[in-house]
């Protein structure tokens, strides 16, 4: 396994330290010491206190945006790790609830060394519940109980940020093709494969939404952490109302899906 260098990339929010603080504390308490990852936090911001720079090497990047900011930050881990060939890329609007299983990750990156997999999201992607059970009868069971199969070209989140394993070359190639955050999740296919789990193998919830915290978020940081420090950040509408708004929105996507997105992409070609 010393062979097939992986390490941790987190890319925090471009102003704020606030919710990175949150996500390594509940990172490190996740880990198996045992794993022996170099973890690295790519960041605008040079001050990050003693808990960043004790726990992780922390890439200084010139401010700019995400895009050339990931590149940069990639390109220096290269130099400094010649003999990485995977990333795990994370970004910071979450945090973890349970321990991370050392084999299973062990097993992931053998798997994708042995077939030559590009990028391998650590979760199932997002769907209608009738696409996820045609997902579930064409994944195949590598070890574990573990499961891959693969992501649909026509998923409109192809490229989802969503936690992953990235051959580190081929997530430079990537990030040349977008123009910013937003379209490299939707960019379309290159030649490359995608590949998702049946099953998510990193425990882990948001706890940012869209710039502001999720109403959840104390409650969650505190049972993860024992501790939530909300900073000047805003947090969520939290009414009664709010929050039926985003069941009902679960059901309906449960249901439906991507369907109506899907449409819309189509018909703005016509345009």
């Amino acid at each position: 396994m010393d062979q097939i260098r992986t390490n941790f990339l987190v890319c925090t929010c471009e102003k704020t330290k606030d919710v990175a603080f949150h996500m390594l504390t509940s990172f490190f308490k996740c880990v198996d010491p045992m794993m022996n990852l170099r973890i690295y936090l790519g960041s605008s911001i040079s001050d990050l206190g003693d808990f960043a720079k004790s726990k992780v090497q922390v890439i200084e990047t010139p401010q700019t945006n995400w895009k050339d900011e990931t590149i940069f930050q990639l390109k220096y881990l290269k130099n400094q790790d010649p003999s990485c060939q995977y990333i795990v890329l994370l970004l910071d609007d979450f945090i973890f609830k349970g321990r991370i299983n050392t084999n299973e990750f062990y097993d992931l990156i053998l798997h994708m060394k042995k077939e030559e997999i590009k990028y391998l999201s650590l979760k199932p992607s997002f769907d209608n519940v009738f696409l996820k059970i045609v997902d579930f009868f064409k994944s195949r069971e590598i070890s574990n109980n573990l499961s891959i199969y693969k992501v649909r070209n026509s998923h409109p989140y192809f490229y989802s940020l969503q936690a992953a394993i990235w051959n580190i070359d081929y997530l430079l190639n990537s990030l040349e093709r977008c123009e910013n955050i937003w379209h490299f999740e939707n960019m379309n296919p290159s030649n490359e494969d995608h590949f998702a789990l049946n099953r998510k193998i990193l425990n882990y919830t948001h706890i940012v939404e869209k710039g502001e915290w999720d109403y959840q978020a104390s409650e969650l940081c505190i049972n993860s952490i024992g501790f939530f420090n909300p900073g000047n950040r805003k947090f969520r509408n939290s009414n009664l109302m709010s929050r039926i708004l985003v069941y009902v929105k679960s059901i309906f996507f449960l249901i439906f899906g991507y369907s109506f997105l899907r449409i819309r992409q189509v018909l703005n070609k016509f345009k």
